[in-house]
């Protein structure tokens, strides 16, 4: 378990995971250490997978009509407000 081996608690890195905390950098690197990845692999990660959605959306909606995407625009900017409000 990557928390036993960081040293942390499960409830910790949910914690982190809900952004309902942070961590100092001593605890990120013992999490990289815990999953055996340095601290710039995981970022170079955590970039990829975003890189991945933000292509996978961009696809989905740029292969709809004019209306559709305007449309689609409208819904992920409504989400979004929706989350920050």
């Amino acid at each position: 378990m990557v928390a036993a081996k960081a040293g942390v608690s499960a409830k910790f890195i949910g914690e982190i995971e809900r952004g309902t905390t942070n961590t100092s950098i001593a605890v990120l690197w013992q999490l990289t250490s815990g999953l055996g990845v340095s601290l710039p692999e995981f970022f170079l990660a955590a970039d990829d997978a975003a890189a991945t959605d933000v292509a996978t959306v961009g696809a989905i909606v740029g292969a709809q009509p004019p209306a559709a995407r305007r449309q689609a625009i409208r819904l992920l900017r409504a989400l979004w407000a929706k989350d920050e409000g």
